[in-house]
């Protein structure tokens, strides 16, 4: 869910839901995760990590936000996903 505070705010929370529906779609090419299975949530300026005041700030507020909420049954099979930083 990437953050964005300066520029339109429409345009920026159309902008948010394509980059988070855009690592959602890369998920789901690399693990085979089902639709039914991820949210995606654009959330634009409404919660940033960091002041939009400087360009650091608005750099460290561009970003994704990936939430495992476990629920049992939730997508119909179990799907087990290892992720690890840096790999492809």
């Amino acid at each position: 869910m990437p953050t964005y505070a300066s520029g339109d705010a429409e345009h920026n929370l159309r902008w948010s839901h394509a980059q988070a529906s855009a690592v959602r779609d890369w998920m789901q090419r690399m693990k085979g995760i089902p639709d039914n299975c991820i949210a995606v949530q654009g959330l634009a300026a409404s919660r940033p990590i960091a002041g939009n005041d400087s360009e650091p700030g608005r750099i460290a507020n561009r970003r994704v936000d990936i939430h495992l909420v476990p629920q049992v049954g939730a997508c119909g099979k179990t799907v087990a996903v290892k992720w690890e930083a840096g790999k492809k």
